[in-house]
């Protein structure tokens, strides 16, 4: 009786943590559409595309664009290198972040501004500098691979001057 009772408690844990893991995959799949939906990334650039995938980190809003647009794989972050939603979305209030994967996603800008000058809120691409080029520097000092964030040319892509 008691090793029965073992072995249907073993099973139901691993019913729930199939659960569990399978839900999280599905949020993180649903937070891949809704964040590239309301993303970034003009929509001229996904015009036609079905690769809700990339999403293209873009100056919009800036007096010039000093530097070409960022070509930003939201799905190979989240999927192969496993990086956590709560790393790069957030909602700070009283000093915690608050955002959730299964609430509101905004853009980036909505917050971070480039136009608005607000002591509070760091604009738009110094706020893409530190996240970014933070965590990829990080990776660098832990001796893994990194990709090429010192150089400009190592995310923005180049464009032609109209």
């Amino acid at each position: 009786m008691n090793r029965e009772w073992s072995l249907r408690a073993l099973l139901m844990a691993a019913l729930i943590t199939v659960m569990l893991t399978a839900g999280q995959m599905a949020v993180a799949d649903d937070e891949t559409v809704k964040t590239t939906e309301m993303s970034c990334e003009k929509p001229s650039d996904m015009a036609g595309s079905r690769d809700l995938d990339v999403l293209m980190l873009d100056n919009d809003g800036y007096k010039k664009d000093r530097k070409g647009p960022v070509k930003f794989t939201h799905k190979k972050h989240a999927s192969e290198y496993r990086v956590l939603c709560w790393d790069c979305h957030h909602d700070f209030k009283d000093g915690q972040n608050t955002w959730v994967a299964w609430g509101e996603t905004k853009k980036c800008r909505q917050c971070h501004d480039p136009q608005k000058k607000e002591l509070t809120n760091i604009k738009l691409q110094k706020a893409f500098h530190y996240n970014c080029k933070g965590c990829h520097r990080a990776l660098a000092k832990e001796k893994k691979k990194a990709g090429a964030f010192d150089k400009c040319t190592g995310c923005h892509i180049k464009t032609e001057k109209q």
